[in-house]
């Protein structure tokens, strides 16, 4: 089971452009908050992509993919990125986590902070899943 004493005050922060908390997340700075309880790892802030601008949004995904500490997966798996887009521009990022058969973890306008299963993958035409290289999901050993 994950510890997840650290999820439970985002939850339901309000969202807020560029903010990464602690009283308000848009949806890179929640997955930058949540990120080294998840993975151990910490992550960039991007603090100069404007918001609701696909393009920059785009250019920052691809500058993290381009410094080699990601790989693209099939499916989603326990602290990967989940980039997602509603044409074919990527516009909203959330973090996957091991929770309740699987819940995306992201921040939206309107909404703030929250934790969404696979139904709400529907709401995009483009997802993407991406793993942090140094990752290593925790092996679980059938008893």
């Amino acid at each position: 089971m994950m510890d997840c004493d650290w999820l439970l005050p985002l939850l339901n922060k309000p969202w807020r452009a560029y903010a990464t908390g602690p009283k308000a997340y848009d949806c890179w700075g929640v997955v930058y908050a949540a990120f080294p309880h998840v993975v151990g790892a910490s992550v960039k802030r991007h603090l100069d992509v404007k918001s609701n601008c696909p393009r920059a949004f785009e250019k920052a995904v691809a500058d993290e993919i381009a410094t080699g500490a990601w790989e693209q997966i099939p499916e989603p798996e326990h602290g990967c990125l989940v980039l997602l887009g509603t044409g074919t521009e990527l516009r909203h990022v959330g973090l996957w986590l091991a929770i309740n058969g699987g819940r995306m973890l992201h921040s939206i306008e309107g909404a703030g902070v929250q934790l969404d299963g696979r139904a709400h993958l529907s709401n995009y035409h483009r997802i993407e899943y991406w793993r942090y290289v140094g990752f290593k999901p925790p092996c679980s050993t059938a008893a």
